[in-house]
């Protein structure tokens, strides 16, 4: 029997609710947001939180990041109609 470390142990676990796939525990969404909220869904990644968010984005480690921020970049985008000539 394989003795897992708990993080590792929860990435076992998400791998298995995703059929051992890693892009579906990548875009799991079980954030809470749009289904129920899985208490292990921020250490899916196998690691801490903030190792996931350093290692693979913030994008990724949090779905819809985008959305709630305007745009990823951080970079305010000009509309055509404001632009005086």
């Amino acid at each position: 029997m394989k003795i897992f470390d708990p993080l590792k142990a929860i990435r076992q676990n998400c791998l298995d609710c995703c059929c051992v796939n890693n892009a579906e525990v990548r875009r799991c969404q079980c954030d809470g947001k749009l289904s129920t909220l899985c208490p292990l869904w921020f250490y899916r990644f196998g690691v801490r939180y903030k190792t996931a968010i350093m290692v693979h984005g913030i994008e990724a480690v949090t779905p819809g990041y985008a959305d709630e921020a305007g745009n990823a970049s951080g970079v305010e985008e000009e509309s055509p109609e404001s632009k005086v000539e």
